[in-house]
């Protein structure tokens, strides 16, 4: 590996080139099983950092994934909320936890814009030579669902309705759970004014770097946006509660959303609590039906994890 990069003197990785360090310390990243199945994105990492490239190397990628920093679910702060059973305590958990990461994310306005997708999504119109067509929702049948057919979600309580977007069309899609064969109603949004996120994605891994200490916060921020990408299976939504009350205090906090990693693509995910605070992009609506669904098997052993 290169050396003379940056020396880390903290007392718990001594004088070691930060470029070996976080190589063996596999921090940020999986970096061999990176370089075992994906040589072309491992050279990438790797000749950003010995180059001094650090805006290559953010959370802003999956393979920067936040599951790549060592324990991070087993935070104390996280765990006390997700193992707690006492409801009291488990609220000043959550408080500890919000303001512990509020600290470290810094503050913004963002102007952004997303796509919102609906399964069996098409609606029946008469064209011009008074033959039916199909055409993808749009307007109120898009948006937010009605209050009495609002479901429990991973930011929003029954009958609260939050609206849900994704960065990209795809993530959007398989973020609803769409299946081969399904119709989807797709439809673009966009900030009618810069908004206060709570962004969990925004972390520059470089902002980190002084010591191990620092390191530790980037692993309670790591942690949160893992609790929330999480995927949820088979029926259960068994973390809901925890990522709802995390909400519900940012919230408190004034946030008008939350924005975070898709477990399906790396791409981001925004959770806006007020629906009027976007508008939908005329125009943008499609109507598309999924072709096929791709799965990519990866091995399990990466080194954190022992089976």
């Amino acid at each position: 590996m290169a050396s003379g990069f940056i020396i880390l003197k903290d007392g718990r990785y001594g004088d070691r080139d930060y470029l070996v360090t976080i190589y063996e310390e596999e921090l940020f990243f999986n970096w061999k099983s990176i370089e075992q199945s994906h040589n072309h994105k491992f050279e990438l990492l790797y000749y950003s950092i010995e180059n001094n490239d650090f805006k290559t190397l953010i959370l802003d990628d999956h393979w920067a994934s936040p599951y790549a920093l060592a324990n991070e679910e087993y935070h104390k702060l996280l765990h006390l909320l997700t193992s707690e059973n006492n409801f009291k305590n488990k609220l000043q958990a959550t408080i500890d936890l919000v303001s512990k990461a509020e600290s470290m994310i810094k503050p913004k306005l963002m102007n952004f814009s997303g796509y919102r997708s609906r399964i069996i999504g098409y609606k029946e119109i008469v064209s011009e030579y008074g033959r039916p067509i199909y055409a993808p929702y749009d307007g109120a049948d898009i948006g937010v669902a009605p209050k009495n057919a609002v479901d429990s979600g991973r930011a929003n309580r029954a009958f609260c309705g939050f609206l849900y977007l994704a960065e990209d069309i795809d993530t959007s899609a398989l973020e609803v759970r769409v299946q081969k064969g399904d119709y989807v109603s797709i439809g673009g949004f966009k900030s009618k004014q810069p908004l206060r996120i709570f962004d969990l994605t925004d972390p520059n891994i470089w902002d980190f770097k002084e010591n191990f200490r620092k390191l530790e916060e980037l692993k309670l921020i790591s942690a949160i946006n893992s609790l929330f990408s999480q995927p949820i299976g088979n029926g259960t939504n068994s973390i809901y509660l925890d990522t709802q009350l995390i909400v519900e205090e940012i919230i408190r906090k004034n946030y008008d959303g939350i924005c975070f990693r898709s477990s399906f693509t790396g791409k981001r995910n925004y959770t806006l609590f007020d629906s009027n605070l976007m508008e939908e992009q005329i125009g943008s609506g499609k109507l598309m039906k999924v072709d096929k669904m791709v799965v990519e098997l990866t091995d399990y052993n990466d080194g954190i994890y022992k089976l």
